[in-house]
């Protein structure tokens, strides 16, 4: 008889999924705590490589800063809506951010920014994450418009139960982030 380590002996172990469910959405005993975003997923090739936009110029390869198909990014992409908690963290986890970054003396502050996502919406380090610009109760404004757009630096699934994906951490850095419009929330 051989031994699985991934097999649950107790039935009295939290399912993750569903606490993240919970918090993000709502129950009878807690209050919804997520918010919506844009995901912006590059558009792929067959070859799984992001298709470049049409304002990519052939010899510089460089894109047109305001292309309206692109939005300066070089490349095309669909935005879908996601559900998401945002936890500003400061600059405790640069660790994370600037892991591969060598830092001269001196004083480094970056805030840094962690975006918690469910396990079925899979973002990738290509990603961009959309902030939108919201009222005071957190209800994105009409017209929609982008508010900042976040460069994922690390993506982290989180998995537990049998080795599933339980949810996604993405940090992101202030520094890297692309202001839209003025920065004054009106």
């Amino acid at each position: 008889m051989s031994f699985n380590p991934y097999v649950n002996l107790s039935n009295t172990e939290a399912d993750l999924r569903k606490e993240l469910t919970d918090m993000f959405f709502g129950n009878d005993y807690e209050v919804a705590k997520g918010h919506r975003v844009l995901l912006r997923r590059m558009r792929r090739d067959s070859n799984d490589l992001p298709i470049a936009c049409e304002c990519v110029d052939e010899l510089t390869q460089e894109a047109t800063p305001k292309c309206p198909s692109c939005l300066g990014e070089g490349w095309l992409w669909d935005e879908e809506w996601v559900t998401t908690r945002r936890v500003d963290i400061g600059s405790t986890a640069n660790k994370l951010i600037l892991k591969n970054m060598h830092m001269g003396p001196g004083i480094v502050n970056v805030d840094t920014i962690v975006f918690f996502f469910e396990f079925d919406v899979q973002p990738t380090w290509y990603d961009r994450i959309v902030e939108l610009r919201e009222d005071i109760n957190g209800t994105p404004l009409i017209p929609y418009r982008r508010y900042k757009v976040h460069r994922p630096q690390s993506v982290i699934d989180y998995r537990s139960d049998n080795g599933r994906i339980e949810f996604y951490a993405v940090y992101v850095s202030q520094k890297d982030s692309i202001q839209q419009g003025n920065t004054f929330r009106k």
